[in-house]
């Protein structure tokens, strides 16, 4: 279920142009080698005209495990997905439960309201949606100071694959 439901999510958001085109991790025909390309244009065109280039890599650690699912909804409700479909999503993930086992004795049940299970097709493509953010304030409020890719004349604010991010 989680899979059709990425593949329906993926394809509205796709269609409407709600993806920050500097994403690249799951995303059809797209990959780190892609990012690697845009990184090294940007490295060459900066050393032929002498000058310098200052880039910021960020690794999001346990990113997933933290992202509240109340910020999720409110992505998504952004996005314009509401209804139905948005009742679909949310019931995967507050009908779900956990709980821990020590020693064989299992704890009681909680319904988590953060975190993503490990492995939901879901996860990437909400997880880019909280970057988008990320894209539209660094384009926004460093706009003369961001490289350029020569043609099409584009800036390049950052450069995504999943919670792997270059500024």
């Amino acid at each position: 279920m989680a899979t059709l439901t990425n593949t329906r999510l993926v394809d509205y958001l796709e269609g409407q142009g709600l993806r920050a085109s500097t994403q690249a991790g799951f995303r059809a025909e797209l990959s780190t080698t892609h990012q690697h390309f845009l990184l090294q244009h940007l490295i060459d065109k900066h050393q032929h005209i002498k000058k310098s280039l200052y880039g910021l890599v960020v690794d999001l650690k346990s990113a997933y495990d933290l992202v509240a699912h109340c910020l999720l909804w409110e992505m998504l409700r952004r996005a314009g997905v509401h209804g139905v479909f948005m009742s679909l999503i949310q019931a995967m993930y507050t009908t779900a439960s956990m709980a821990v086992c020590v020693n064989g004795h299992v704890g009681p049940r909680m319904h988590p309201t953060i975190g993503v299970p490990q492995g939901c097709p879901l996860i990437p493509t909400l997880f880019s949606m909280a970057l988008n953010d990320l894209h539209i304030h660094v384009l926004y409020a460093a706009a003369e100071h961001v490289p350029y890719l020569t043609t099409p004349n584009m800036p390049v604010t950052n450069l995504d694959y999943a919670d792997d991010i270059w500024l």
